[in-house]
């Protein structure tokens, strides 16, 4: 599986992200994913979108909205996620586009 660069990432964000932003994200998803074939469960998730949110000094989602939320990223519905899905659910995030998380109403 071919992963998309940090540049095309930043660039399908439509300028929401930086390559800055989005290297970052995939660091740390990538220290989550360690030795699970690049892909996150539901807990690792939940881990992860926490600690970005304590990054940004932004308050954590509920359980309820970061489990709806693993379920809009999961989109092959596999019951994990890989970079790739979740880099798509953080730009609709940093766009305000989930309810529940970064501002999205």
């Amino acid at each position: 599986e071919t992963q998309r660069t940090a540049k095309a990432t930043a660039e399908a964000s439509d300028g929401v992200l930086l390559i800055d932003d989005v290297e970052h994200v995939m660091e740390i998803f990538h220290e989550v994913a360690k030795g699970k074939s690049g892909h996150i469960d539901l807990n690792d998730f939940k881990g992860l979108i926490k600690r970005l949110c304590e990054e940004d000094k932004q308050p954590a989602p509920s359980d309820k909205d970061l489990e709806a939320a693993f379920g809009d990223a999961d989109t092959d519905g596999g019951g994990a996620v890989c970079m790739e899905e979740f880099t798509d659910l953080y730009i609709k995030v940093k766009k305000g586009e989930v309810a529940g998380l970064g501002g999205g109403g």
